[in-house]
């Protein structure tokens, strides 16, 4: 599969690179939970919601090949209380590309909070761009690191959607 031709990440798609994650780090222990640690944490990609958004959509890209399979792990949480949770997915990249990287096409939840309604989109075809989705309830601040890393680099592209 080729190029995407004059896409521009973040020009008017929503589409964000929330950060890039180079080195695997475990989910989070008990005594990281609190904002207050966990936000110190060095290989981690944290983001924070501007107003009040309903559902967070995100991919994944990485620059390994065809079927490398990474980890991640999500947590959100309220200003300065503490993270909790939301899914370990692992994604499978596949061969659409965006620059030097490709698209996850498959992603398969693991270990998520029911009451956030995390979807993973169904891709029936190879090499399509897969996508999860999960509602924030009311939670601003985004924190992700990737506990199994098998391509070099990790991106994490998100964009909020509000009501």
């Amino acid at each position: 599969m080729g190029r995407v031709g004059s896409y521009k990440l973040g020009s008017n798609t929503g589409w964000t690179n929330k950060g890039n994650l180079t080195t695997a780090e475990a989910a989070l222990a008990a005594d990281e939970m609190d904002t207050a640690t966990a936000d110190k944490l060095i290989n981690t990609i944290k983001f924070v919601a501007i107003g009040n958004p309903y559902a967070v959509l995100l991919r994944v890209r990485s620059d390994g090949t065809e079927d490398d399979s990474n980890v991640i792990q999500i947590y959100q949480a309220k200003d300065a209380d503490y993270y909790s949770r939301v899914a370990q997915l692992t994604c499978l990249q596949g061969a659409a590309q965006y620059a030097d990287t490709y698209f996850t096409d498959s992603i398969t939840p693991a270990e998520e909070n029911p009451i956030l309604d995390g979807e993973e989109s169904l891709n029936t075809l190879a090499d399509q761009i897969g996508t999860y989705y999960w509602r924030t309830l009311g939670n601003n601040k985004f924190l992700i690191t990737v506990s199994t890393l098998t391509s070099t680099t990790v991106y994490v592209d998100a964009r909020f959607l509000y009501e």
